[in-house]
């Protein structure tokens, strides 16, 4: 017969193997991928390294497509143009993926932007793509017509050091008339410094005239040898930028540009985001945007810039004597700890 001596420390092992085991569950789902947990629903595609581009590609796991673009055309085949989603297994992608149909509401998620999880897509050069005319650009993601799109979880990488051999490098390319698309938890990497001359250089996220997009929770050069020369720009309205993270930019962090009387750099929202090192952190070209709370490190020389007369802005419009674009207006920026700024611009409205 067992002692209640017995029977206690018999209880006290049996509870420590249950919370053993059950941390080790946790662990294991902890640490699988977000591409694990996806469930094979209708309307749902695959892309796995491992997998083939053929005719019948992507409807389960088991049969996913090998490349993210064979996907997209895959769903227009079987026609999901509307909230399609396109899981992307860990791995490494070279291609630069289109999304240029008239989708409403696809979306592309990675299963991460780094470890094990990481999807990664490596940019392919000479895409035939050209903005503006005349000038090659090379991209991870490409975005047209294209409405309430989502990418998320990606790393992109641009490997290219050769000056002589450089196009102009955009992480995530929103182009018009593409609206209200998500850019989220996404890493974009670049191998060099060096920009193509002349012309307009690389972009980590770039969006123009389409509007009402999100970008938030991505990583801009914090990894790799190299930087973009922009950050984050958007010649475009009514953009919430929030709790992205760029450790290092050539030349501006995030900047807002009212190119022309038409582009529009208006209502934009630019909140809780780290700039690391740059020449200037934020700068402001369009009207009614707001600046809020955002972190400059060290190295950065000038923390935000509103721009107008004498205040050295980088980016010149193309018009400014027709359209005074160069002048913000009715720009609002809260200032977080010890925030240098250069307003410039009219009606500004600044708090501490």
């Amino acid at each position: 017969m067992e002692t209640n001596t017995s029977m206690f420390y018999k209880n006290i092992l049996g509870k420590f193997v249950l919370i053993f085991g059950l941390s080790l569950a946790g662990i294991n789902i902890g640490l699988a991928c977000n591409y694990d947990h996806a469930l094979e629903d209708a309307g749902t595609l695959f892309v796995s390294n491992t997998g083939n581009n053929n005719a019948t590609c992507g409807l389960s796991k088991a049969t996913a497509c090998a490349s993210i673009n064979t996907a997209i055309s895959r769903a227009v085949e079987l026609g999901l143009l509307t909230n399609a989603t396109i899981h992307v297994a860990p791995g490494i992608y070279h291609e630069s993926v289109a999304i240029t149909q008239a989708f409403d509401g696809i979306t592309i998620q990675g299963s991460g932007q780094s470890g094990l999880c990481r999807s990664l897509v490596v940019a392919q050069n000479g895409t035939g793509f050209n903005a503006p005319a005349g000038v090659p650009v090379s991209y991870g993601f490409l975005v047209i017509r294209a409405n309430n799109a989502r990418i998320r979880g990606f790393a992109v990488e641009f490997t290219q050091t050769d000056p002589a051999m450089l196009e102009r490098e955009i992480g995530v390319f929103l182009a018009r008339p593409a609206t209200n698309a998500t850019i989220r938890a996404n890493a974009f990497i670049r191998a060099t410094n060096q920009e193509r001359t002349p012309g307009p250089g690389s972009r980590g996220i770039f969006s123009i005239e389409g509007g009402g997009h999100k970008i938030r929770h991505n990583k801009i050069s914090c990894s790799g040898s190299g930087a973009f020369e922009d950050g984050i720009h958007v010649p475009d309205h009514d953009i919430k930028i929030r709790n992205n993270k760029i450790c290092t930019a050539n030349r501006i962090g995030i900047v807002t540009v009212q190119e022309t009387g038409t582009s529009n750099s208006t209502n934009n929202k630019i909140a809780k985001n780290y700039i690391g090192s740059a020449p200037t952190g934020i700068e402001i070209q369009g009207d009614y945007n707001k600046v809020n709370k955002n972190r400059f490190g060290h190295h950065v020389e000038t923390d935000v810039v509103v721009c107008g007369s004498g205040c050295g802005c980088h980016y010149v419009p193309s018009n400014p004597a027709d359209s005074g674009d160069q002048i913000a207006e009715n720009t609002r920026v809260k200032l977080s700890g010890d925030t240098s700024i250069l307003d410039c611009g009219e009606n500004t409205k600044i708090k501490d």
